[in-house]
């Protein structure tokens, strides 16, 4: 392993152990491999320098979430929809789906103290590239369990299968992190083309 890098936070002990081959700035290279099976892949250049950073929740949630879509579409993810969907169809209906994720994101950072977002900036444009929400569960969040609204849906049975569906994906980690843990979200995207490995 290279470098740890302790988290800017309190938590005790915390701290990312990195391959050798990375730096705060690290700017990643495509594979040497020859060309066999067609595939989306980043699209690295030896000018883009990566930066991570903590996230400035008073502006940056409109880009993160616009970095989801983008991330989770492409190929597609359809259990993303279950927390972010598009009602209607066409770019109006994708757009304000992006607006209102931004804002609940917004919310749910605001609302939840084991909540912390991390972004990751192309130093070059300024343009976030990807992010990372880490839950930092200091104790059993587990405890004392509070439901979830499902308040993006209809109230219909839609509603009531997505609330099932949070139920289900949440259980095994209901049951196997019953202590201080931590649990990250992850959203990446950067320019992406068509090329063969």
């Amino acid at each position: 392993m290279g470098s740890t890098f302790p988290f800017p936070f309190g938590t005790k002990g915390v701290s990312i152990s990195l391959p050798e081959h990375y730096t705060e700035n690290h700017t990643p290279t495509c594979p040497k491999k020859q060309p066999t099976v067609a595939r989306r892949i980043p699209v690295w250049s030896a000018a883009m320098t990566l930066k991570l950073q903590e996230i400035d929740p008073e502006k940056d949630f409109p880009a993160l979430a616009r970095c989801m879509f983008e991330s989770y579409e492409d190929p597609p993810q359809k259990f993303f929809h279950v927390f972010f969907p598009i009602h209607g169809s066409g770019h109006e209906a994708r757009e304000a789906a992006i607006q209102e994720c931004a804002e609940r994101l917004k919310l749910w950072h605001t609302q939840d103290p084991s909540s912390y977002w991390q972004k990751v900036v192309d130093k070059k444009t300024g343009k976030i590239t990807g992010g990372a929400l880490w839950n930092i569960h200091e104790e059993n969040p587990f405890a004392n369990p509070h439901p979830s609204d499902v308040t993006w849906f209809p109230d219909d049975g839609s509603r009531r299968f997505v609330e099932k569906a949070l139920e289900n994906h949440s259980r095994p980690r209901s049951k196997m992190a019953q202590k201080p843990h931590l649990c990250k979200y992850s959203c990446l995207h950067i320019r992406t083309l068509p090329i063969s490995f």
